[in-house]
């Protein structure tokens, strides 16, 4: 005869039947309550061989709680089309747009300041001087953000010929909020105004372009010249 507990809850049987150590008895117990079988999947041995190890019934429960995520897992990737999960890179870039779309909504606009957006993570800027050396000018900015943005700087060229002494050859410009260390709290509005203030102040003393620089301190007239110069290079590339 089966002494089975007056509770009802089968994982209160089980226990009850396992910590008594009636083995039969829970086998029987197994066989008159089907509910059972949830807490106990292998079929339990009366009999323990000299080499063979019992699983313990803990891991019993457990393997059979994973098999139940992994259904469950696989039952709502069904639904979802069966696309899979998106990997660390490309959850890191659509956090990188996101945070681009919202730096762009929140820019500030200015007369002086055309924004054209090519990419997710790729933007320029195009800045008219209305006064000062460059005044009549159009210059190109190509913002490119990294995947990882705003935890990494962007990365900013300027794509038309300038004669200035804080932007390189290259069109590196020379940008406080880049040169010092660009922070996740940092916006684009001060990248964006950082550029203008290069038109209005320039620097001969922390330059990029040496020789632009030493013609602004030794020879502003030169210096001047040469900067009408790229004007008009510029000009006729874009002519063409």
């Amino acid at each position: 005869m089966v002494l089975v507990p007056s509770f009802t809850s089968p994982l209160l049987i089980t226990l009850h039947l396992i910590l008594s150590s009636q083995t039969p008895q829970l086998i029987a117990a197994i066989h008159l309550h089907p509910q059972l079988h949830f807490f106990i999947p292998t079929p339990f041995p009366t009999q323990r061989h000299p080499r063979t190890r019992t699983k313990p019934f803990v891991h019993i429960m457990a393997d059979d709680l994973f098999a139940s995520r992994r259904t469950r897992r696989a039952k709502n990737q069904d639904q979802d089309g069966g696309a899979p999960s998106m990997t660390q890179e490309e959850k890191e870039r659509a956090l990188a747009v996101a945070s681009c779309e919202r730096h762009l909504s929140d820019l500030q606009t200015h007369p002086n300041v055309k924004l054209i957006k090519d990419t997710d993570l790729h933007f320029q800027w195009v800045i008219t001087p209305q006064e000062g050396y460059w005044k009549g000018g159009s210059f190109v900015f190509d913002v490119v953000l990294p995947n990882n943005f705003p935890y990494s700087s962007p990365i900013v060229v300027c794509r038309t010929p300038i004669w200035h002494p804080n932007i390189d050859t290259e069109g590196k410009p020379c940008v406080s909020v880049l040169q010092k260390g660009w922070r996740p709290t940092h916006a684009l509005n001060y990248l964006m105004y950082g550029l203008l203030f290069l038109f209005d102040h320039p620097n001969s003393e922390d330059p990029l372009n040496v020789k632009a620089a030493e013609e602004m301190r030794t020879d502003l007239e030169l210096f001047k010249k040469n900067v009408i110069e790229k004007l008009k290079k510029a000009k006729s590339m874009n002519d063409d």
